[in-house]
């Protein structure tokens, strides 16, 4: 009798351990399960608009458990997506790829490395207007056999795809000065600068004008938009009708990078600073960055880094739920969200409306 009850109470054990295990097996494969790409249809990867609120863009397709550092990037025909996704975020072990996405037979294609990143850091700055032309910050070697060394590329469309990337050399000292970069349809370029005097860090923005054919050297676009404080990742409108970038300037809502639109003048000058409200600037726990429109000028992407722990002292977390928040989609890495545009013209002062 003894013995029966202590086999049933071994046998109870096994059983409760058997269960717990196969729960958190289960959980771990429905953590890591893969979306099915073969479903994706339409424009936008399928995904639903959004109205005024930001919503996480194509969760479990394109915000993954990993952190993305820019926004997603379409062709002006829809047909391509590209964004930059941080595979490791240890230092100096960080890896920087762009990923891409193509709309192939009328469903898009599962996300994998753009043909031209190569290395351990790519990033993507912008697509022209006319969808022929990308910019890129890529570490590789300048020279066949070189030593790897960060440069500004870009990379034209051809018949069968993307060509080779070749280093941007049309403005002098563009590698070492100038990185992130902005073509406009009058064929201008906005450039994200690096070496800018009373600019945190030399961080600030300039405009290269094209005449007769040739790239100007830039100059800063103005105090209204370049500031002390560290000033980075700008859109600007392909029609130069408004500039959107990230500061860390004071005045804002939160303590953190907020975002910021400026209106080009009559003048050929900038407006002032508009903050873009609590709706995206108090979204995340330290607002938000990498502004971008997309090409049909209706939707607004951006980058946000969520806090699900905010209830960590209230709440007695097991071990299985860290695990599980710490491999979601919303885990506190900045991931991609995007928002209707309509606030373009809300912001507008009257007298260009």
């Amino acid at each position: 009798m003894v013995k029966s009850i202590r086999f049933a109470g071994v046998l109870l054990i096994l059983i409760t351990l058997s269960i717990s295990c196969t729960k958190e097996s289960q959980l771990d494969t429905q953590i890591q399960k893969e979306p099915k790409f073969s479903q994706l249809t339409g424009p936008y990867l399928g995904q639903k608009p959004p109205g005024d609120v930001p919503e996480l863009f194509a969760p479990g397709i394109i915000a993954d458990i990993y952190r993305e550092h820019s926004a997603t990037k379409f062709t002006p025909d829809g047909k391509e997506a590209f964004w930059t996704r941080v595979i490791n975020q240890g230092i100096p072990s960080r890896i920087d790829v762009i990923l891409h996405m193509k709309l192939e037979n009328g469903t898009w294609t599962k996300p994998e490395r753009a043909p031209f990143c190569i290395g351990p850091f790519s990033h993507i700055s912008s697509i022209s207007p006319d969808g022929n032309r990308i910019y890129f910050i890529s570490q590789r070697p300048i020279v066949k056999g070189g030593e790897p060394k960060y440069g500004s590329w870009i990379v034209e469309k051809t018949e069968d795809g993307w060509g080779e990337p070749r280093l941007y050399t049309l403005i002098p000292n563009w590698e070492s000065l100038y990185m992130a970069c902005q073509e406009t349809r009058s064929g201008d370029l906005y450039l994200q600068e690096n070496n800018l005097p009373n600019m945190d860090r030399g961080i600030g923005f300039s405009r290269s004008k094209i005449m007769d054919g040739k790239y100007q050297q830039p100059t800063p676009i103005g105090e209204t938009i370049n500031s002390e404080y560290l000033d980075f990742a700008f859109y600007i409108d392909p029609d130069e009708e408004f500039v959107i970038f990230a500061s860390d300037r004071p005045g804002g809502l939160v303590d953190g990078v907020e975002l910021y639109i400026s209106y080009h003048q009559a003048d050929d000058s900038w407006g002032e600073a508009i903050n873009l409200g609590e709706k995206i600037n108090t979204f995340g726990v330290e607002g938000a960055a990498w502004p971008y429109i997309s090409p049909d000028g209706k939707y607004f992407f951006f980058i946000s880094e969520m806090q699900p722990f905010n209830d960590m002292y209230e709440k007695n977390y097991s071990y299985a739920e860290l695990k599980e928040i710490s491999l979601s989609y919303t885990n506190g890495y900045a991931k991609i969200y995007w928002v209707s545009a309509s606030f373009i013209d809300e912001l507008k002062p009257g007298h260009l409306k």
